[in-house]
């Protein structure tokens, strides 16, 4: 703006707006961008819109900025006849229609060289590829270039076509979303449904799931880590290194800008012409805000040289260390829900219940000393259909503070080197010495919290964010039963293991894309389908739902709190409380029966089975870095790679703090447990309690899919399970030691039939 009228007229960009026809951004082709300027006069407050065509612009293509190929869901299908052509085809016709687009879409994450050039695997001749291609069609994984392309742990061959082992990607590579997944939705919503119970089912989960916090003395050991390693890079790199990291962070300060504009402006687009009278100067100031913190953070990188980086981050170690001089609380959030408990004897009520969560939930008993800890869960007379607030704040949930934890919580069992095998011995030996020390683990842990030792007295009870004085009548077995919601006598919804897999049975959970609902066979079809019921706990402030200006005082708090979340459609928020007299907004079948598997091409190792994954080929580290736990009595710090059989779930890929959350069926059997969310992707990951195992006929040397059950026990290779962590630690000095799950005892013979494995893995 010219100088001279800086003093009377502000210009604030409202809006920017790209050009698209899915997959191509056209405006980031034409190097073209419509920008949308309100004026406003400083002493009349009058405002003036306008909108104008910047050009010549930095083309890329017509790429989104991710370096992603975005695609409309219906045109990916060719329009709406090309749907009706998909619903016809087999999941492996499928599997090829998704996969080209798939790999169109992420071609570009790779650059000019391709992935295997950036991985290291050039050396592969077409004829080993050819080969592998002809043995991974017949056992449904996918091709070697395509495989490689999604970061997919990948065999290296000897000069005579022998597999020398397998080499890790060593990093994630980005995900797009499902067009199936998204098909009707707003795809950024489809992450799942926050603060609603749709049904019945969901509402016996959420009676037995708990919003876990875990309090201690922070020591910020992997904050002083983190710098440490900041700095080291900054002192590595020449000037020029240094420059094109300060651009690559401008660019993303830049995307994360623009994101945040189109949200405000999106938000604003839904309200009415009279609503927007009223909220015109909130809008505009949430506007500077934006931009104003961005071109402060701009302004820095824009300035700043190699010393000025290294500076920057020798004095956040001053400040770190100040905090830790300061000795101040730090804090772990998680989901988890109740699990088994110890059966009382002589009559007596269950004093000691035992918890399913994450392992990387539960290590913080291991990595620090706790000073207290929290219970949220809703309470059992809650309402199914109606819309909650968060935890703290809606009068359908009670939280327990124990503010002496010492003696009261510990792990019992941790999905951490469950098997006899270990992954470096797959592992191709130009990556030996990176894995030397690395074992496996599937990110489920048992938590055993023992209220025998609990006084009454010292537990804290709130409601709607107020303390509850005299709560139970310092009755310990009423204190219980009031935490637990009565489970140990609510013996119908106690919860079971699924026993059966599918990966042998694939048809019990492939649900209909489509039905017609006029017709009984369709929907019966439907109906005898497996759905997925899933909830959990995140962390608030990615709650999506929350209406500026209408839910202000929830946004004002909402990263101190928690909301309840299942996988469920987005369509479903605040239409599903039926009253008296009117039709519901959805189908029953469609309400009643749960999610499904996500069809997101990124995670998927068998072509022919959407929504499920071989941990160590398709997902080895989740994000960047290997699973590592900090051992605080022995000052070692362990890593691990990623193992066994997870499911990929639709609508749900919720903010950090629904980490262990349980899958289950309708029966209220346990499938898996959540542990990863993927908010790109659209989906994550779940690791699940029992694999059959998968024989990959030497494809990738030595390594199968290896078969366990983390509660039984009993797999081929595994040495670790909750039920032998139980022996160990209770059953040799006690036989006559049980639990509701084992009400028989802790020997292999007690094991059911149906847990046990009398096959190999095929």
């Amino acid at each position: 703006m010219n100088s001279k009228y800086t003093n009377v007229i502000s210009a604030i960009v409202v809006n920017a707006n790209t050009e698209k026809k899915l997959p191509t951004i056209i405006s980031n082709a034409k190097g073209e961008l419509d920008v949308s300027l309100l004026f406003t006069n400083k002493k009349t407050n009058e405002t003036v819109s306008k909108t104008f065509k910047l050009k010549g612009l930095k083309t890329n293509g017509g790429m989104h900025h991710s370096g992603l190929i975005l695609r409309d869901p219906i045109d990916s299908f060719g329009g709406s006849d090309g749907f009706k052509k998909y619903l016809g085809m087999t999941q492996d016709e499928r599997f090829k229609h998704d996969n080209n687009l798939y790999l169109s879409n992420i071609k570009n994450y790779w650059g000019d060289d391709g992935a295997l050039k950036a991985r290291g695997l050039e050396s592969v001749t077409a004829d080993q590829k050819k080969e592998f291609d002809e043995k991974a069609a017949k056992l449904k994984l996918d091709s070697y270039d395509s495989a490689a392309a999604k970061g997919f742990s990948l065999p290296v061959f000897n000069s005579e076509g022998k597999v020398e082992g397998l080499k890790l990607f060593e990093r994630e590579v980005a995900k797009a979303p499902s067009h199936v997944d998204t098909l009707g939705r707003d795809i950024y919503k489809t992450n799942g449904l926050a603060r609603t119970i749709p049904n019945e089912t969901y509402k016996t989960i959420a009676k037995q799931t708990y919003q876990v916090t875990f309090n201690f003395e922070k020591d910020f050991r992997k904050e002083l880590a983190e710098i440490d390693r900041h700095i080291k890079f900054f002192e590595d790199k020449n000037e020029e290194q240094i420059k094109s990291y300060l651009e690559s962070q401008i660019k993303i300060l830049d995307q994360n800008l623009e994101s945040k504009l189109k949200e405000i402006n999106n938000r604003w687009n839904s309200y009415s012409d009279e609503a927007k009278k009223g909220l015109k100067e909130s809008h505009k100031k949430e506007i500077e805000e934006a931009e104003r913190k961005h071109k402060e953070e701009r302004s820095k990188y824009l300035s700043w040289k190699k010393d000025d980086l290294i500076n920057w981050q020798r004095e956040e170690k001053k400040k770190i260390e100040e905090k830790k001089s300061q000795k101040l609380g730090g804090r772990v959030s998680g989901t988890m829900w109740i699990m088994d408990f110890v059966k009382p004897e002589n009559g007596q009520r269950a004093q000691r219940f035992f918890f399913g969560t994450n392992s990387h939930v539960a290590r913080t008993l291991k990595e620090h000393n706790l000073t207290a800890f929290s219970l949220s869960r809703i309470n059992s007379n809650v309402g199914v259909g109606a819309t909650l607030k968060f935890n703290d704040y809606d009068p359908n949930f009670t939280k327990f503070s124990f503010s002496k934890p010492s003696g009261i919580i510990k792990t019992v069992f941790d999905g951490i080197d469950f098997l006899k095998t270990s992954p470096k011995s797959y592992i191709h030996s130009s990556q030996k010495a990176d894995y030397e020390n690395v074992e496996e683990y599937i990110d489920f842990a048992v938590v055993e919290i023992d209220f025998t030792s609990v006084n009454p007295s010292d537990v804290i009870v709130w409601k709607e964010n107020k303390q509850l004085h005299n709560y139970a009548e310092n009755n310990k077995d009423k204190l219980i039963e009031e935490i637990t919601n009565g489970y140990e006598k609510d013996i119908k919804n106690h919860i079971k293991f699924k026993s059966t897999s599918y990966l042998d049975n694939y048809n019990s959970i492939d649900v209909p894309l489509a039905v017609d609902e006029k017709i009984k066979e369709q929907i019966d079809n439907w109906n005898s389908k497996e759905g997925l019921f899933i909830l959990g706990y995140p962390r608030a402030e990615k709650d999506y739902y929350l209406e500026r200006y209408i839910d202000d005082e929830l946004i004002k708090i909402s990263k101190e709190n928690f909301s309840l979340w299942v996988n469920g459609d987005h369509k479903w928020y605040k239409q599903l409380a039926v009253q008296e007299g009117q039709q519901p907004a959805f189908s029953k079948h469609v309400l009643e029966n749960g999610g499904r598997l996500s069809y997101q091409i990124g995670y998927r190792t068998f072509t022919d089975k959407p929504g499920l994954v071989d941990g160590f080929l398709g997902a080895s580290r989740i994000g960047d870095d290997l699973y590592s736990i900090y051992d605080k009595d022995s000052k070692k710090e362990n890593k691990y790679v990623n193992y066994g059989l997870h499911l990929a779930p639709r609508f749900y890929a919720p903010n950090g703090g629904a980490s262990g959350s349980s899958v289950r069926n309708k029966k209220n059997e346990l499938i898996a447990v959540f542990h990863s969310s993927n908010d790109w992707a659209k989906t994550g990951l779940a690791a699940v309690f029992r694999s059959p195992g998968k024989e990959y006929d030497g494809l990738f040397g030595a390594y199968n899919l290896p078969q366990y059950d983390l509660i039984y026990g009993g797999g081929k290779e595994q040495k670790k399970s909750y039920r032998e962590a139980l022996k160990t630690m209770y059953g040799t000095s006690n036989s006559q030691f049980k639990t509701n799950l084992f009400n028989k005892g802790l020997e292999d013979e007690h094991i059911p039939s149906e847990f046990k494995f009398t096959t190999p893995a095929k």
